[in-house]
């Protein structure tokens, strides 16, 4: 299914970034245990300068900015295939509806698959059953501003829940301020290069407790940020941008709640529980940078390419990663630098964009994107014989 007139290459752009950016938070998934992965004081050793410095610079810049982007752009592109109005033949729209459904259930099952055998921070499968709510709920046929209103309202509701069970969870069991020792940093090691029968339950129980997060939590966010995508859409966000005093604005107020979350917490992740609304704000100042890019260079047109193919490179970084630290680099799980996992992210996200270069001089579309289109796609009706 395309869109109606072909292509974005803004949002395709966009995407691009975000999906080459996400690697950046994402690598630290793979290298520290998942309860810790996005804390500073995962370990009871002393903090570095360096890493201390490094860990602010994502908190400020990059915890939340691009998977938000991504969450903005899959709300646009559920309305761009969705919605009857956009498509090129208005007499197909029932005809498509249920091709629309298969789309986002083949994107469930391509996430179902990576998150029960790969990595459990996937988020596939949570954005494929976010937009089959939204298709369930009607939401899409709210007009723009109600779209906004209720977009807004989710997200704030979300960032009051996750304030919430911080506060719990912090205040109520004070042992989880305190970081892996080096008896439990050991047995973790040892654990991931065990047999892989008990890493898949420990698995399961994750995505078990993952589940009941999106249904309380992250279903409702996902659902919000991308209503208020749609509507940004709808009013000429993502062709125009946001005015230069606007985005000095939001970037500023999004600065300024997580520095301050930075300074009252020491990392502990508890100040900064409104991180998911700066994100939001800042995700939307480096969309509207991007959108007044105007450059028409090698570099635009790559990140387009890889825009195009975000499916099959998100799942790329995956393969790439747990190979680094299953068969390359086992020592590296829980015993790395914080320099040296952003270093190893950025050769990830070179190595996925050179890919996304090198397979678009072959072949049109992506390798998963292929097999998604193949699943939900229609096999055309042939025509009736007449004579």
């Amino acid at each position: 299914m395309q869109y109606p007139h072909g292509r974005d290459s803004q949002l395709d752009l966009i995407r691009g970034v975000a999906i080459l950016g996400i690697v950046f938070l994402n690598v630290f998934g793979f290298a520290i245990p998942s309860w810790y992965s996005f804390d500073l004081h995962w370990h009871q050793q002393a903090i570095s300068d360096l890493d201390l410095w490094l860990y602010d610079l994502q908190q400020l810049f990059l915890q939340g900015r691009f998977r938000t982007l991504l969450t903005l752009l899959f709300g646009v592109s559920l309305w761009l295939v969705a919605n009857p109005s956009l498509l090129e033949n208005n007499a197909d729209k029932i005809d498509r509806q249920p091709q629309v459904r298969r789309r986002y259930l083949g994107l469930a099952l391509f996430g179902f698959c990576h998150i029960s055998f790969f990595w459990t921070g996937d988020i596939t499968l949570w954005y494929a059953l976010s937009a089959l709510l939204l298709l369930a709920f009607g939401f899409l046929k709210l007009p723009a501003l109600s779209q906004w209103r209720l977009g807004i309202t989710l997200i704030l509701i979300t960032v009051l829940f996750n304030y919430a069970v911080t506060w719990v969870t912090m205040f109520g069991d004070p042992s989880l301020n305190v970081g892996l020792s080096a008896e439990e940093i050991l047995a973790e090691q040892e654990f991931q290069q065990g047999p892989i029968l008990a890493i898949w339950q420990q698995m399961l129980s994750e995505n078990l407790l993952g589940f009941a997060g999106f249904c309380f939590y992250l279903g409702w966010l996902n659902i919000g940020t991308m209503l208020l995508g749609i509507s940004l859409y709808r009013q000429g966000f993502f062709q125009r941008g946001m005015k230069r005093w606007q985005e000095i604005l939001l970037f500023t107020i999004a600065l300024g709640l997580d520095s301050f979350g930075l300074l009252a917490d020491s990392g502990q992740n508890f100040a900064n529980f409104w991180y998911d609304f700066s994100a939001l704000l800042m995700a939307l100042v480096f969309c509207s940078w991007l959108v007044k890019w105007r450059c028409i260079c090698r570099l635009s047109l790559w990140l387009q390419l890889a825009g195009q193919m975000a499916l099959s490179l998100y799942f790329l970084q995956t393969l790439l990663l747990l190979v680094w630290f299953w068969l390359l680099q086992p020592d590296w799980y829980a015993n790395s630098e914080r320099w040296q996992l952003l270093l190893l992210a950025s050769g990830v996200a070179v190595f996925s964009l050179s890919f996304a270069v090198i397979w678009r001089n072959f072949f049109k579309i992506g390798p998963l994107e292929w097999c998604w289109r193949k699943f939900y796609q229609t096999p055309a009706k042939p025509e009736p014989l007449i004579g």
